[in-house]
């Protein structure tokens, strides 16, 4: 939880206990008021969240309650103070003491007092008392005395039990709103480690030479056809997707040009006075989110979690040129799913490329503030295709899935994944011949429509083509395969934890790869998904993690995701840390010739991680 809202829950538990064992009213007010504070602090400066509603209401409540008590215990010492004042008079004239200094004054033997009024005694008024025949001394009596000197009276039962119930009321909401915070905390990202500042921004560039067909590929080779490039309003999308990130493209027609979004993390010069990017960039993707994954829109948290990226800074200028790397998301997922990562390797001195799928994620975030929904169609297709393929292999193979002809011919059977595999391959094919156009100065265009202060030739001879690496998270990771057997310019992949779809099972990648993957026994079978001769690749075996550990969500769900076995049971900075070395050293031996120490051994120095060299 962020520093304010901390401040929040510790007000209210303090003022619930308070209120049922302590009866301090003065602490209970000094609390109320913090917690009021806290609150509107919060919701200004960190932004309010729906699980933090109740807390907001709870603190509400104390405050109005410490309000009315102020002003009825101020009524009661006027009241009291007045007729403590009556008393004082009446008692003195009624028995004409004498006045003289330093004596003290006696009630007569015998007197009879008639008690008409005081605070606290209303019952005992009518009633007649006689005094012992013993003189008893007796003081002058002061209004402050005698209202200390008034005898409490217990609360009725009624209130004493609407007082246990309410508190008890309070004490169950504020565990369960406490439980769902804790459960889906708002995380900031953790920060790089590289030497670099790390600068964001969004691109679109439009195919014209395919159309939107969904699953199936218009070609196999390389596009030359003409582009579009499309980035306006980035600086408002990615950072708070408060303007016009509400807004949908239309259902994709026959002519519908493939637009591909694209959102780019570099080494950054200055940052001062920029905003930092937002991981998720409006309510309504995390709403869409949520959607396509069948769960309730519980999820706005994303949009308040921030990232270590400065939205349009300056590029650096410490190298002449910087290395590329292109990265695909997993299916249903979206191209800001490892910022983690991304900002990792910009901070080392990379460009990374995020590549947006149309329809396949869940979201596609565009850089005038459009967001072009999932395909609920689609990924339909997608589920029955692969479970048809699978029933198909265990009726030929039986049940043992590490069998690799069960494998391969789950595989082959695949065809609508395969086609959209091939389908994200170009997508990144089309990206880099984008980026080319970019780094020579042929595309040349604006970020922010008439604003000029932040402009795509920033990038100009910037990017070094020549060493382009491609990786990715689960169908992601199969598309960067894919690309690398279609596309040369592409030097080394990673595939994260992903079935390798496409015609990688009867063709061999030249190319150097790693796979990142569990540590589980049936997730070995990654490997057999390749050609059977498949060489010069490097398996990284990760104990303790399940597939979306290879995802930020290892960092920003960590209690749900193990709760609900979406993660796994290591440690979320120790999985960050071993992933982000394993990324970095393979990328920095590739593609900067830099040796590193823990590819060249199968003994990894963590323990978690067994490492297998083909």
């Amino acid at each position: 939880m962020r520093l304010f809202e901390i401040i929040i829950y510790a007000a209210i538990a303090v003022s619930i206990v308070n209120i049922a064992f302590i009866h301090n009213k003065p602490a209970g007010t000094l609390l109320s008021i913090v917690a009021a504070v806290a609150t509107v602090t919060s919701i200004i400066f960190e932004g309010s969240r729906l699980f933090m509603v109740p807390a907001y209401l709870i603190a509400l409540v104390l405050l109005i309650m410490a309000i009315v008590r102020s002003i009825r215990y101020r009524r009661n010492v006027v009241a009291g103070l007045r007729k403590a004042v009556e008393a004082e008079t009446y008692a003195v004239s009624s028995h004409e003491p004498s006045i003289e200094s330093g004596f003290e004054l006696h009630k007569p033997v015998g007197a009879e007092i008639s008690i008409t009024s005081a605070p606290g005694l209303h019952k005992l008024a009518g009633t007649k008392t006689f005094v012992s025949s013993t003189p008893e001394p007796c003081k002058p009596v002061s209004a402050r005395n005698s209202l200390a000197s008034f005898p409490k009276l217990s609360k009725p039962a009624g209130a004493r039990a609407l007082k246990v119930v309410g508190t008890t009321l309070l004490a169950i909401i504020y565990i369960a709103t406490l439980a769902l915070n804790i459960l889906l905390p708002v995380v900031n990202l953790p920060r790089p480690s590289g030497i670099y500042s790390v600068g964001t921004t969004l691109m679109a560039f439009t195919d014209t030479s395919r159309t939107y067909n969904m699953a199936l590929p218009t070609s196999t080779t390389a596009r030359t056809g003409s582009t579009e490039m499309s980035t306006s309003k980035a600086e408002t999308t990615l950072d708070s997707g408060t303007s016009s990130m509400e807004a949908f493209a239309p259902a994709a027609e026959p002519l519908e040009y493939r637009n591909i979004p694209v959102q780019i993390w570099y080494p950054a010069s200055e940052i001062s006075g920029k905003q930092r990017a937002r991981w998720m960039a409006s309510s309504e993707m995390s709403r869409l989110f949520a959607e396509c994954k069948n769960i309730p829109d519980i999820l706005g948290q994303l949009t308040l979690i921030k990232t270590n990226s400065y939205v349009n800074a300056g590029l650096s200028e410490k190298e002449e040129k910087y290395p590329v790397i292109l990265f695909s998301g997993g299916g249903a997922m979206f191209n800001g799913q490892n910022v983690i990562q991304m900002e990792e390797l910009a901070s080392h001195g990379y460009i990374v490329c995020a590549v947006g799928h149309p329809y396949d994620d869940f979201a596609c975030q565009y850089p005038d503030g459009t967001i072009l929904p999932y395909s609920p169609e689609h990924l339909e297709a997608l589920g029955k295709d692969i479970q048809n393929a699978l029933e198909a292999s265990k009726q030929k193979y039986g049940e043992d899935g590490n069998n690799p002809e069960f494998i391969n011919y789950t595989l082959h059977n695949s065809t609508l994944n395969n086609a959209d595999a091939i389908k994200w391959s170009e997508d990144m094919s089309f990206v880099a011949d984008q980026l080319t156009k970019l780094s020579t100065g042929e595309i040349n265009d604006s970020l922010n429509g008439d604003n000029h202060s932040w402009d795509g030739s920033v990038f100009a001879g910037k990017l070094d083509m020549e060493r382009l690496g491609i990786f990715g998270h689960s169908f992601g990771g199969a598309a960067s395969g894919e690309a690398c057997l279609r596309d040369s310019r592409f030097k080394a992949f990673i595939n994260m934890d992903g079935t390798p779809f496409g015609t990688a099972v009867d063709n061999v990648i030249s190319q150097p790869f790693m796979i990142l993957t569990t540590g589980k026994e049936e997730n070995k079978v990654i490997s057999k998904g390749y050609a059977i001769d498949q060489k010069n690749y490097l398996s990284v075996y990760l104990e303790g993690a399940e597939h979306m550990n290879f995802t930020d969500f290892n960092a920003i769900l960590p209690n749900v995701g193990r709760l609900t076995g979406l993660l796994g049971n290591i440690d979320r900075d120790r999985n960050r840390e071993i992933i982000n070395n394993y990324i970095l050293s393979f990328f920095n031996e590739q593609l900067k010739e830099m040796p590193s120490p823990l590819l060249d051994s199968s003994t990894s120095e963590y323990p978690e991680v067994l490492v297998e060299v083909e």
